[in-house]
């Protein structure tokens, strides 16, 4: 009787222990991209966010009457997750662009207004200008 031959083509061990390998480092890099492109994909929402909350404080401040102090209080507050600043006194400026005094007729007072996200990783500044 004759026997016929088997076909033992099969994979070694070493050509399986390599695909593993590989399909395991590829996987590796994917994993790490679908992680960076979701943390950027939150650093951007809060960028967006705190920008519509600089622009609403300017615009609240702009239409708030002239103050001499530069304080105007209560003009903007800031949304739970954000904080808003701006520094005081403000400065003001005459038509020759010395400093002046706030209370003097004819000056600009130049606000700067800032609102940052709570971690503090994300602020937005912007300066107003304001009329007496």
């Amino acid at each position: 009787m004759i026997r016929a031959a088997r076909d033992e083509s099969g994979l070694t061990l070493v050509e399986v222990l390599v695909t593993v390998m590989i399909m395991g480092i590829a996987f590796t890099v994917l994993l790490g991209g679908m992680g960076t492109s979701v943390l950027s994909s939150g650093l951007h929402e809060k960028q967006a966010k705190v920008e519509v909350e600089v622009r609403r404080f300017a615009e609240l401040v702009k239409q708030r009457p002239y103050e001499a102090s530069g304080t105007y209080a209560g003009a903007y507050t800031a949304p739970a997750g954000f904080s808003a600043s701006m520094p005081t006194p403000a400065v003001c400026r005459n038509g020759q662009g010395h400093v002046a005094p706030c209370d003097e007729p004819k000056v600009v007072q130049l606000l700067t207004l800032s609102v940052a996200s709570d971690g503090g990783d994300v602020t937005e500044t912007v300066e107003v200008s304001k009329r007496s």
